[in-house]
């Protein structure tokens, strides 16, 4: 019962890190934009490249 509990509490943990992932990144963007003045297709470009780790977990 104890190791289901920590499994719980760690996927928790986990999905919380991972909303503060997304709204840094999506926060950060128009910041980009204007630094380096890119395009909405260039944003879009780096956005995705934070999802490759999903799809191929090193």
């Amino acid at each position: 019962m104890n190791n289901k509990l920590r499994l719980f509490y760690g996927s928790c943990f986990a999905l919380i890190t991972t909303a503060f992932s997304f709204s840094i990144r999506a926060g950060i963007l128009p910041q980009l934009a204007e630094t380096f003045q890119l395009n909405a297709t260039q944003l879009g470009f780096i956005n995705s490249m934070w999802f490759w780790d999903f799809l191929f977990p090193w």
